[in-house]
């Protein structure tokens, strides 16, 4: 089964749920339910922390022994996760661009970027081609 080769090289959390919905189909015969168990206890204790990276796991989270429930999870997940990894590029961006821009960025600036929406990141981004201070860059803003 190429399966777990391909769920331990998977990068995207889209390419996992591809290979859980395989999987969920492969596995249906009744004396496969132990392999599908295991398969959803190691996806949910090993592989999904490690997809979201920086983003937690909620501690609530149940203890999954079905594909089933870890195809619930990841289709619930995926898109929160997704938006909090963009969100961390962009904050990752527009500090490196007022880095190069202005130099070493005070307290303020780093603890504005990290709080504000990806909405203001965009519109702080677009500000520090023409802006001639941080403070015209964060003029007006959140």
């Amino acid at each position: 089964m190429a399966a777990l080769p391909r769920l331990e090289k998977s990068r995207l959390p889209a390419d996992v749920q591809q290979v859980v919905v395989e999987l969920d189909a492969w596995l249906k015969n009744p004396e496969q339910m132990e392999l599908r168990r295991a398969f959803a206890q190691w996806l949910s204790r090993i592989l999904l922390p490690r997809l979201a990276k920086n983003v937690p796991v909620p501690e609530s989270m149940p203890e999954m022994n079905d594909l089933e429930e870890v195809r619930t999870i990841l289709a619930e997940t995926v898109e929160g996760w997704t938006r909090e990894w963009k969100r961390e590029g962009e904050v990752a961006m527009l500090t490196r661009l007022l880095q190069r821009r202005f130099g070493q960025l005070p307290v303020w600036v780093e603890e504005k970027i990290a709080t504000s929406d990806s909405a203001i990141l965009e519109e702080w981004s677009l500000r520090v081609f023409d802006a001639r201070s941080l403070d015209e860059v964060f003029l007006d803003g959140a």
